[in-house]
């Protein structure tokens, strides 16, 4: 049997979930163009239709953005957005999230709030502290309740589970990659351990 070859690959993800390097990976493994985030939908569509072998991460914050200029029910949202990513065919589908709550909300606010810089290496403490206030904690508890929400929304509808980010790079063998290959290097991680300042 002649296995199908993979030219498109979308990746459905939060924010700091390790998607833009996994996207990166997919493309790099089966030589598709990498296209990061577009404009949704638009910028999506536009993509698509230029380029035929692709592995395009698509941010959920983009496209929940878009439903809220327009009168729909949430079921209304998923059941159009399904409408538009099926009309294109993808041969491989990935959603991402991040279960640790706490981690999750202190890389997002290290990266919106503090370096406004996604690639930036960083480590806990790293100008953070004065960052964290309730109120900015509560405003990123309920940004990732509301994107999770969509994400196991678009999951349900296209029969699709979520990849969280703690069985991606360090739990893979959990992760249903759908036959695709990936191996995550974890001395690209952004997120640094502080180490002992101890000479031994």
């Amino acid at each position: 049997m002649i296995k199908k070859p993979i030219n498109k690959i979308l990746v459905i993800a939060e924010a700091r979930v390790g998607g833009y390097y996994f996207t990166e990976s997919l493309a790099n493994e089966y030589n598709l163009m990498f296209r990061h985030e577009p404009s949704y939908p638009g910028g999506l569509n536009r993509d698509m239709d230029m380029n035929p072998m692709i592995c395009m991460k698509l941010y959920i914050g983009a496209v929940i953005k878009h439903y809220e200029t327009l009168t729909l029910s949430l079921e209304e949202k998923i059941s159009h957005f399904c409408e538009v990513i099926d009309a294109h065919d993808f041969d491989k589908i990935f959603i991402l999230d991040r279960r640790n709550e706490k981690e999750h909300i202190e890389s997002m606010i290290h990266m919106w709030d503090v370096t406004k810089n996604m690639f930036s290496v960083w480590k806990d403490g790293d100008r953070l502290e004065s960052h964290l206030t309730e109120s900015r904690i509560k405003t990123f508890k309920q940004l990732k309740k509301n994107h999770g929400l969509f994400l196991n929304k678009i999951s349900e509808s296209l029969n699709i589970p979520v990849i969280y980010y703690e069985d991606l790079y360090y739990n893979t063998e959990l992760a249903e990659l759908q036959g695709l290959r990936f191996i995550p290097e974890l001395t690209k991680k952004l997120r640094k351990e502080n180490t002992s300042k101890t000479l031994l």
